[in-house]
């Protein structure tokens, strides 16, 4: 299946294909042992969701934005 991830420099967020979701938080846990996705309202990845889905289905010139 595909599994989809976002990363910066605090935050890895990822979708997995078996619809599950992760979420590290990459200051205080780089190695991504224990993922937050349970420990934080929804709203707080909503935006790594929505980016990540944006930049999925970019094309051209838009996927630079």
């Amino acid at each position: 299946g595909v599994s989809l991830a976002l990363r910066t420099p605090d935050w890895l967020y990822a979708e997995i294909s078996t619809d599950e979701l992760e979420l590290y938080d990459m200051r205080n846990d780089p190695w991504q042992l224990q993922s937050l996705h349970r420990d934080v309202d929804p709203s707080f990845y909503a935006p790594f969701s929505e980016r990540m889905k944006a930049l999925f289905t970019c094309q051209g010139a838009g996927c630079r934005n």
